[in-house]
């Protein structure tokens, strides 16, 4: 493997291309100004070990999703891991797929075959909410708080979220309320953010609502798990085709988005009687995903971790 030195002042945003390799591979490198590095020092270092730990888990535990061969990762400071047997690295689960694709058997195979990853990754339980990260001796350990890209885009942005990285949840609801909470802190710390007295009583009316519709859309039965791994990340764009953003889905585009959704639940059932039960419940996660979608539970979790478009989702659809 060759070591690059490259000048950062000649690097196009996003990617980079180099002829010195003679193979293809893939570089990740948090961006410090995309996750917020200057106003939260380690930001960035807490992205780098939670993917990485994410990935060894996967690779450790979910041998049948595929994944990339892993030639090492480094965090700040020097440290790195170059043993690929022992620190497994790899990249998005699905590939990126052109929105115009309208192969109905193209759709039926992503589908199933995202079913199946889903299914794979949650068969094995997970004692709290958390992101996987890696110690200063190699060590995986479910001990980060959920790394999702929400809390990284209101710490970029300088508002504070107030969630130590060390902090877990054992409990859903504990970790609403405080995603709902830093919705709060956005409106207090970035003025701009309102547009008028007006606009401001109409957001504050929003959290207050959804604050108290949050027992209607959640199960007590689920308060404390199933807690399964899943993925924080995957960009929608690249497996339901729509051109809009999600709280712009309305007539004929929702008819759409909903039709994708029902085939994709309907394949979603399929696979779930093949595969044994999630660590041997009988919840069918079927159901809950019908019944979301019938109550408004899919658009307020949504709403939930929609910073930009958490309003206009809750007065539109819940």
């Amino acid at each position: 493997m060759a070591v690059l030195e490259l000048e950062v002042g000649r690097l196009k945003h996003g990617s980079f291309n180099s002829k010195s390799l003679r193979r293809r591979v893939l570089l990740r490198v948090p961006l410090p100004y995309k996750v917020g590095e200057s106003a939260y020092p380690g930001n960035a270092n807490e992205k780098l070990r939670t993917e990485a730990a994410t990935f060894v888990w996967i690779k450790e535990n979910c041998p049948d999703v595929p994944i990339l061969y892993l030639w090492g990762f480094g965090f700040p400071g020097g440290q790195s891991f170059m043993r690929p047997e022992n620190a497994p690295f790899g990249t998005r689960i699905i590939w990126h797929l052109r929105r115009a694709i309208l192969s109905q058997d193209l759709r039926v195979n992503l589908f199933r075959d995202l079913s199946r990853i889903i299914f794979s990754l949650s068969q094995l339980p997970l004692p709290r909410i958390g992101s996987w990260t890696i110690n200063e001796r190699g060590v995986l350990t479910l001990a980060n708080r959920l790394l999702i890209y929400q809390f990284q885009s209101l710490e970029n942005e300088g508002i504070p979220t107030n969630i130590a990285r060390t902090f877990t949840y054992t409990t859903a609801n504990a970790y609403y309320i405080n995603l709902l909470a830093c919705y709060d802190n956005r409106i207090r710390n970035q003025p701009n953010f309102i547009v008028d007295e007006k606009d401001s009583r109409a957001q504050m009316a929003n959290l207050f609502a959804m604050r108290g519709l949050l027992p209607h859309f959640t199960s007590r039965d689920l308060r404390y798990g199933l807690f399964v791994f899943n993925l924080t990340d995957l960009h929608g764009s690249n497996i339901f085709i729509t051109s809009r953003a999600v709280d712009k889905l309305e007539s004929d585009e929702l008819q759409t988005f909903e039709k994708a959704y029902q085939d994709f639940t309907d394949i979603f059932e399929e696979e779930e009687k093949i595969f044994s039960p999630t660590y041997g419940s009988v919840i069918c996660r079927t159901d809950i995903m019908k019944r979301g979608w019938k109550i408004g539970n899919f658009w307020y979790f949504h709403a939930l971790k929609s910073p930009k478009g958490l309003f206009n989702l809750f007065r539109q659809h819940v």
